[in-house]
């Protein structure tokens, strides 16, 4: 790289002055206690610059030749640091040829995401779009996966697969979940047709059959490896075994139920109640009389703890998906009415009724059943 203006791999004859330089479109700048931080989203590199040098960057926002910026530098030294940061800037390919094919890729994704709305999941796509997923049909990739749940557990012990609670006599005993598929069978064939009149009063054996139906424990299965939560299978299935969706009920006038709040207890399958009162603006707010609304939550570690690459966020919006339309089918089985409520409450303060930090355990999802 002797040459100011050089790509890699570039003709040096005489026309090498005349190349348009372009800041790379994966760029992006935040401010740091020693400065400044430059990073590419698409490679995931960066690296700390003082102010003159993010300037620098920034003059190449718009097209440039190198001699058309070392016009601006009069001095020797001067010059000398533009061009030795210029170098190294193309180096770590922050600067590229404005024909560069991966700026141009990105220029795209960036317009195409931007005009839904959705820059910024379109920065978090370009950020993820090239992480080294294993390939299954591999036949060593199982003991590679094996052997590095291994290693994890060493590090950290593997032991929080369901939120518990130390039982309560005011803890509401749910049915098997074995049971309760059982006896919906049919009446979940019936409810797919969508032609039954949905207007069973919610009650407290209905709320305990669906939170038992939808959440319930099937089977746990112990593991060989040290360290390790056994394996949980329930009813909606996770990614795993992780099963990093909790749930819980807000009731209100429901016969044989208290009004108040309520975790599902996968493990033991009861209805803990939260010492936490009932909301309350909650019934008024949903235009019902009786009713409940179930609102699902992700505790984020559970899912993290196997799940370690940049993706693994979305994943947790799949599991409550699941369970979602689970409890839709069991409400409609049972009679009753329910309707998804997505965008319909705030994060922070469906939180504030549980009593939840939200970066450990945070709301993804509501259904009102009445």
């Amino acid at each position: 790289m002797g040459l100011i203006g050089v790509a890699p791999g570039a003709d040096t004859s005489g026309r090498v002055s005349e190349i348009l330089w372009v800041l790379h479109a994966a760029s992006r700048f935040s401010r740091v206690a020693r400065g400044w931080q430059v990073y590419r989203l698409d490679t995931r590199t960066g690296f700390i610059v003082g102010e003159p040098e993010l300037l620098l960057l920034l003059a190449f926002e718009s097209p440039l030749t190198v001699p058309e910026l070392e016009m601006h530098f009069v001095t020797p030294i001067a010059l000398a640091r533009v061009r030795s940061a210029v170098i190294r800037f193309q180096e770590l390919g922050f600067l590229v040829p404005q024909q560069d094919p991966s700026h141009d890729s990105v220029q795209q994704v960036t317009a195409d995401w931007t005009k839904h709305g959705w820059r910024r999941a379109g920065e978090y796509c370009l950020a993820t779009t090239d992480y080294p997923y294993w390939d299954y049909a591999d036949a060593t990739t199982a003991h590679a996966d094996i052997e590095m749940m291994r290693e994890y557990a060493e590090r950290e012990p593997d032991i929080f697969r369901s939120n518990e609670h130390l039982p309560t006599d005011d803890d509401r005993v749910c049915p098997p979940p074995k049971q309760i598929l059982s006896e919906m069978t049919l009446s979940l064939q019936r409810g797919m047709t969508r032609d039954r009149e949905l207007s069973t009063p919610v009650s407290g054996d209905s709320l305990a059959g669906l939170m038992s139906g939808a959440l319930g424990v099937l089977r746990i299965r112990k593991l060989r490896q040290a360290n390790r939560a056994p394996a949980i299978r329930k009813t909606s299935p996770s990614g795993g075994s992780r099963h990093p969706t909790e749930g819980y009920l807000l009731t209100w006038g429901v016969d044989d139920l208290s009004n108040g709040v309520w975790h599902f207890c996968a493990t033991r399958s009861v209805l803990h109640p939260i010492d936490q009162p009932l909301p309350p603006e909650i019934p008024a707010r949903f235009g019902v009389d009786t009713g409940a609304l179930l609102v699902l939550t992700s505790v984020f570690e559970r899912n993290m703890y196997r799940y370690r690459e940049p993706r693994t966020f979305r994943t947790v919006w799949l599991d409550a998906g699941h369970v979602t339309e689970t409890v839709q089918l069991l409400a409609t089985a049972y009679g009753h009415q329910s309707r998804r409520l997505y965008g319909g409450i705030r994060p922070e303060e469906a939180e504030s009724w549980l009593r939840l930090d939200p970066y450990v355990e945070g709301f993804i999802n509501a259904i009102l059943i009445y």
